[in-house]
């Protein structure tokens, strides 16, 4: 999970890095989601998981741009 402020005159290229990093992402065996806070322009929050910690933990390291939230990797609490 990566949370960013982008002032409004940033977003196109913000946007860009975004699409870059869905790329990569996705390309890795990773889903990867942007959201925009409504009320908020210009904050975000990134969401990038995989099916499995160790594909996770690989495409974080191996990401051409370093994420600074990244490195916090969680996994799914079973509820019973």
């Amino acid at each position: 999970m990566q949370r960013s402020i982008v002032p409004l005159g940033d977003r196109k290229k913000f946007l860009e890095r975004l699409r870059a990093r869905r790329q990569y992402f996705t390309g890795a065996n990773c889903q990867f989601w942007a959201f925009e806070e409504s009320d908020l322009p210009g904050a975000y929050v990134e969401f990038i998981e995989a099916s499995d910690e160790r594909t996770l933990a690989a495409a974080v390291s191996g990401a051409p741009e370093h994420l600074i939230e990244a490195v916090r990797i969680y996994h799914e609490v079973e509820l019973k």
